[in-house]
């Protein structure tokens, strides 16, 4: 597959955070879900069914790499360590007053390294309206990737 284009990464202005901590950044959605290695080496599977799964790999530059952390980089405060994060999510409601969308699906994005594993995962639906930003721009990166389509349309 193609080498991931710079241009569909670069997002902002402003100092690259260090990606040292990190050797790879998983994100997921529904039906998708794509582990990006500071190796360059990459893979995604698409659709979760067996009979209509996708998976494949691809490759990005270093260069690609320092540019997804630093669009991921502002999320990252949101994230908590992996093992408790599914925890915090199943038992967390989505607060009071705030407003909701019923089957909006789920977004995570993951950092892992040597010493380092966050994930932060998110309700679509819940206080939708604050987190729009963030979550238009987690789901925009499946679209920055080459991965085939898999007929069901993300949230």
């Amino acid at each position: 597959m193609p080498l991931l284009s710079i241009g569909l990464l670069a997002h902002g202005c402003g100092p690259m955070p260090s990606e040292q901590a990190f050797d790879a950044i998983e994100v997921g959605a529904p039906f998708k879900q794509v582990v990006v290695r500071s190796s360059g080496d990459s893979r995604f599977v698409v659709d979760g069914q067996s009979e209509t799964q996708k998976t494949g790999s691809f490759k990005i530059a270093k260069s690609d790499f320092s540019k997804l952390v630093a669009r991921l980089d502002p999320y990252r405060s949101e994230a908590k360590p992996t093992a408790q994060a599914w925890d915090v999510f199943a038992t967390s409601p989505c607060p009071a007053g705030a407003p909701r969308q019923t089957d909006a699906g789920t977004v995570f994005v993951r950092w892992t390294g040597p010493d380092y594993d966050q994930t932060l995962v998110a309700d679509l639906g819940c206080d939708y309206r604050r987190h729009e930003t963030r979550n238009r721009e987690i789901l925009a990166l499946f679209k920055a990737m080459p991965l085939p389509e898999s007929g069901r349309p993300l949230p």
